[in-house]
Formats: structure tokens, sequence, C-alpha cells
């Protein structure tokens, strides 16, 4: 758990961006981050997803914020990230990630040179359009647990029909981390 919470700290420093992006129509949480070289996908999202995979011609050691390396040498080609209708197709090395279900370093960033950084972030920071609820058509929630609050996400079709977070109280600032996703959660069907 300490991955998960170096990671969450991490991804509020000026150099890296957490978003969310979809790729094969199905929502992923991102991390962009300008310390590292190389992209990398989550092993169980090729797993479940079946993505096509195939070795490289050499072995990248990746160390983790805890210090443990883990030898990186498949890659899942061409995958069509989606941010804002727009896509950007990227080579992704698989990597047991826990955190996040992508993370796109500068090799993807410097692929897309007519996109700076701060284009980037700007287009991930700008509020969306809510839709309207249709009748009929499923739901899908998404929440999330920080050391500082909580927050989620009413999806239907792809498209965000509401947005709610708060700040932690002071007593949930003592919950581990298991027990801030779970009130994430309880959070978001009370909404």
């Amino acid at each position: 758990m300490s991955y998960a919470i170096r990671a969450r700290e991490k991804a509020r420093t000026p150099d890296v961006i957490g978003s969310t992006f979809y790729l094969f129509d199905v929502t992923v949480y991102v991390l962009i981050n300008l310390g590292s070289t190389h992209s990398y996908i989550c092993t169980a999202l090729v797993t479940e997803k079946k993505l096509p995979i195939e070795p490289i011609d050499y072995d990248i050691q990746v160390t983790d914020p805890l210090g443990q390396s883990v030898i990186v040498n498949l890659v899942c080609r061409n995958c069509p990230l989606k941010v804002k209708c727009c896509e950007f197709p990227a080579d992704l090395m698989l990597l047991p990630l826990w955190e996040f279900d992508v993370f796109l370093g500068i090799d993807w960033l410097s692929m897309y040179d007519a996109i700076s950084f701060d284009q980037l972030k700007k287009m991930l920071k700008e509020a969306p359009v809510l839709t309207q609820p249709k009748s009929g058509v499923l739901y899908v929630v998404y929440s999330d647990a920080s050391l500082n609050g909580l927050g989620c996400v009413l999806m239907q079709s792809g498209k965000v029909v509401v947005y709610a977070s708060r700040q932690l109280k002071q007593h949930e600032k003592n919950y581990p981390t298991h027990d801030l996703e779970l009130a994430a959660i309880v959070f978001a069907l009370k909404i």
C-alpha cells in the first residue's frame, strides 16, 4: 500500500499529470510523467482485454518508488489512447502497475511534439461539458480516495453526468488506504 500512497503523492508534482483516458472504449487511469523515459501498461489490463503483445529486442529494468525492480521486455503496439475525442496511439510496455492503468513517459509525449506538456495539462484539467442522464442506459460509477479527500464520477455511455468530491473528515484522516477507498465508494453511492 505504501506504493499506492507514494504514487498518489507523486501525481501532485508539477511534471506529472494524473487523468483518465479511453483505451478501446474503456476508461483507464493514466499517469503522465516527464521523468520516465518509457511508457507502460498494467499487465492485468493487458490480460483482461486480451491485448496482443510482442517481445522487444532488449530488457529494461524498472525500479518503483520503494526500490524494487522488475525486468520489462514485452510491448503492446499502437494502443489507441483517446482523450477529448483525440486519439494518441502508443507503444506500451507491460509492467505490473497497481495504482495506474497506463503510465506515459517522455517517449509518448515526444511522439506528439505538436502538443506541449502545458497544452496537454490544460486540456486534461478543463472541465468537460456534462451530459444529461438518459433513462434506460446503464450508469458507471468511478470513485477514488486520496490522503485529502474522496471523489467520484457518474458516467453514461462514456460521458460524464456528474462529478462530486469532498474533503476528508477529521476522523477519516486516520483511516488506512483500503478503508478510504471503501469510504469513496459509499460516498459515490450516496450521491
